[in-house]
């Protein structure tokens, strides 16, 4: 199972980060460096650094995120593979998910944004799961249902869980 971690710089997802080792073969790292981070650290800089100077605050900025993004790679337990992007939080992970499309995006908090999203989201809070339950309430996109419980068996196998439907 592919699952795809967004990681951004002020939103670490240690809890998704932890349950992927357990329950992900692979797992797709997207470091999102957001533009606006950039934008307000070289204009911050302004004032104290010369014109020129301003120029090497992105490639700084991205440095530093890199190698964070890096250190997050090395740490994992399952293959790993890093995506490292600067842009728009949301618009990166929308076009992640087209173009490597996850079986799983997990991440720590939901965020609305991710609503729009044609693949199954999993929040981790950290806790011990002992039971998954599956809610089916439209029978509209049957194959998308189809594929979300077979998701959600394989996950609760793998979680010794209990399932239901």
């Amino acid at each position: 199972m592919r699952c795809l971690i967004p990681v951004h710089q002020e939103l670490y997802p240690r809890n998704a980060l932890a349950r992927a080792e357990r329950l992900c073969d692979e797992v797709i790292l997207l470091y999102i460096v957001d533009k606006r981070l950039i934008e307000r650290v070289e204009h911050e800089s302004s004032y104290i650094l010369p014109s020129y100077a301003i120029e090497s605050v992105e490639e700084f900025v991205v440095n530093i995120h890199r190698q964070e993004a890096e250190k997050i790679k090395s740490e994992m337990k399952v293959p790993a593979e890093l995506r490292f992007v600067v842009g728009e939080y949301y618009e990166s992970i929308e076009k992640e998910v087209l173009k490597s499309a996850p079986d799983l995006v997990m991440c720590d908090s939901l965020m609305r944004g991710l609503l729009k999203l044609d693949v199954p989201i999993w929040i981790d809070r950290g806790l011990d799961i002992e039971e998954c339950t599956v809610i089916v309430t439209s029978l509209k996109k049957i194959k998308r249902v189809r594929r979300s419980i077979e998701l959600a068996r394989n996950l609760c196998e793998r979680l010794g869980a209990i399932y239901y439907i």
